[in-house]
């Protein structure tokens, strides 16, 4: 009998099947099995702010093997305590608290149980146009009938919603998800917070593809000058490796102790991913990675602005902020050919409807930028408006 091949490689094509093996990465260059070499504007999803294969982060997780990968209940984790310190730090909470889980949708989505469990309400809301998490509620959920969707920039939608049955607000401040790259305008961000907050709301920062250095600062929340009660941080968190973070500022942290809540999950606070994160943050300010990235972002951004002066009948919109830019086409079938085009000159860059989504890691050079930045000018010139 004739084997008949699998097309899915015996992989469940949730994302699609991709045909090519990746083989190796380091910093922004990948090599797949064909020996072919590319640039990645994408961070893997988001998540190798520093890099692929950064040594610091590679010793700490190789450390961790030889000693301890994970560790059950019976024991405390320094590595999980030392990283609890760095986020408080970082957050500008003092007393605050930790958990460490491993995707960023499991953050997302216990900071809303905690809000839930805390408020003894069952709402929660969005802004529209950002991402929640994959599962729990999120846009995979069975039923989101306790979600409030406001539209983006509409004040009047804000002032719609009855805040007082409202347990959290989820703050995603510029995904790349659902609108591509899309930032909200600062007084509709001042006016959503200051509402959910007076009617008892609690607001949780979504930080998993916004975090660490991707919009210029720290967390995008800091563009706003907000100081959330709930943070949840993954992919970049990391650098990869599969560990996030959700905390709680000293007011939640006490709340708590008050009203516990029991969450179980297997590996909460596994020493792996916080070594690994502790890494990540260490090298980040070694390096001064944020203001790199913030400074690499606005070249990043005149590149495309000029691009657009030069193509205007297809360039319809540039977006940007720190190392998480747009380039909004004249439509769909342009920006699919385009994305298609940069694959097999060498560069992986991501599309979503009509636009084309530039995360690089946050170590990407100028050199590297204006290589990208000449291949999808020779694409425009290639297919006329």
């Amino acid at each position: 009998m004739t084997e008949i091949p699998d097309p899915h490689h015996g992989i469940l094509p949730f994302y699609g099947q991709p045909e090519r093996v990746l083989q190796r990465a380091r910093g922004c260059r990948l090599v797949d099995d064909q020996g072919r070499r590319y640039l990645d504007f994408e961070s893997g999803v988001w998540a190798a702010n520093l890099g692929h294969a950064h040594p610091a982060v590679n010793r700490a997780l190789r450390r961790s093997l030889g000693t301890v990968l994970h560790q059950g209940y019976a024991f405390r984790s320094a590595e999980a305590e030392a990283l609890a310190a760095n986020l408080a730090r970082l957050h500008a909470m003092p007393g605050g608290r930790s958990v460490f889980l491993s995707s960023g949708s499991e953050a997302v989505n216990l900071g809303v149980q905690v809000a839930m469990h805390l408020s003894g309400r069952q709402r929660l809301a969005r802004i529209d146009s950002s991402y929640l998490a994959a599962f729990g509620y999120g846009r995979l959920a069975a039923d989101n009938g306790h979600r409030v969707d406001i539209r983006c920039d509409d004040l009047a939608a804000v002032d719609a919603v009855d805040w007082s049955t409202v347990a959290a607000l989820v703050l995603e401040l510029g995904g790349a998800s659902i609108e591509t790259v899309r930032f909200p305008r600062a007084d509709f961000v001042q006016h959503l917070v200051e509402a959910a907050r007076r009617g008892g709301a609690y607001v949780v920062a979504n930080e998993v593809t916004t975090g660490f250095g991707r919009s210029g600062c720290w967390f995008a929340y800091q563009h706003e000058g907000l100081a959330p009660q709930l943070v949840a941080c993954g992919k970049a968190l990391g650098n990869g490796y599969p560990v996030s973070a959700l905390t709680v500022d000293a007011g939640v942290a006490a709340a708590l102790d008050a009203q516990p809540l029991r969450y179980a999950q297997s590996h909460q606070n596994d020493p792996a991913g916080c070594a690994a994160a502790n890494a990540v943050i260490a090298a980040f300010e070694a390096e001064g990675v944020v203001e790199r990235a913030a400074a690499t972002g606005e070249y990043f951004l005149a590149r495309l602005q000029a691009l657009q002066a030069r193509h205007a009948q297809q360039v319809v919109q540039v977006r940007g902020r720190g190392l998480m830019l747009a380039l909004q086409l004249a439509d769909e079938a342009l920006a699919r050919q385009l994305a298609a085009g940069l694959f097999d000159a060498g560069f992986v860059v991501g599309q979503r409807a009509a636009s084309l989504r530039f995360m690089p890691p946050l170590v990407v050079t100028r050199v590297m930028v204006d290589a990208l930045l000449r291949a999808i000018g020779r694409l425009l010139v290639q297919r006329p408006a």
